[in-house]
């Protein structure tokens, strides 16, 4: 028999006290709504953050190449080729992710922000480039590095 006094199956406790519960949105919520400032979701998170995001990202391709992390195509069943060029192409993949999320919010704070006309016009144009230009480097890149898998 279930008890319906203790456990996960317990009915709910009808108390004086309320329970405070946090409906504060998180931080990626608030990054990705432009919430937190156009001069901070440029600077911070898409100069700096995309920066070091980039910089660990030509840290692992190095490491994959020049350790020689990951086997030899040729040594790879066919079946299993395509896993050896995801992994390769993460290095390229997570850096774009990254701007593409950063590059949302800033355009949303771009359009929350209510001084100056340039650095709004400034935020825009940089999503702008970076949101149409990702896609084609991602596409381009990973082509490359199948093709050259491929063989």
């Amino acid at each position: 028999m279930i008890s319906t006094t203790h456990g996960p199956f317990a009915a709910p406790q009808t108390s004086d006290t309320e329970v405070a519960v946090d409906t504060e949105p998180g931080f990626l919520y608030q990054l990705w709504s432009g919430n937190l400032g156009l001069a901070r979701t440029y600077w911070v998170y898409l100069v700096v953050g995309g920066g070091l995001v980039e910089l660990a990202m030509y840290g692992l391709w190095q490491a994959i190449f020049y350790y020689e992390l990951l086997p030899y195509v040729d040594e790879v069943p066919v079946l299993f080729r395509g896993f050896v060029a995801l992994a390769e192409s993460m290095p390229v993949f997570v850096p774009w992710a990254y701007n593409l999320f950063v590059c949302v919010g800033l355009w949303r704070a771009a359009g929350k922000y209510q001084g100056p006309w340039i650095w709004k016009a400034w935020a825009s144009l940089v999503a702008l480039v970076q949101l149409v230009s990702g896609p084609i480097i991602l596409v381009t890149q990973t082509w490359i590095i199948i093709s050259a898998l491929l063989g």
